[in-house]
């Protein structure tokens, strides 16, 4: 799982780069923002799909500012919607 989420995360830091054409420092940012998120979320698969729990990773952000909270999930669920759109199952719970 470890091997395919850094693999995932690469490519969807260059998708962002070259097809998105995101500016260097939201990609810094994105990149930062999930470094920091597979910390926390709880990673299983669950009837074929991968779930990614985020209950962990909300509490230990909940003391941030609002729009840094919005920011970083905003991160993740571009990451799964990437993930979803190129084969793979991924749940946000």
């Amino acid at each position: 799982m470890k091997k395919l989420i850094d693999t995932s995360t690469k490519e969807f830091l260059l998708y962002l780069e070259n097809i998105r054409a995101y500016s260097d420092l939201t990609i810094k940012s994105y990149a930062e923002s999930l470094r920091e998120a597979f910390l926390h979320v709880e990673m299983f698969y669950e009837n074929d799909n991968l779930i990614f729990n985020l209950m962990p990773y909300r509490i230990k952000i909940s003391s941030l500012n609002a729009k840094t909270i919005s920011k970083k999930l905003s991160a993740i669920r571009s990451f799964v919607s990437y993930l979803n759109d190129n084969g793979h199952s991924v749940i946000l719970k």
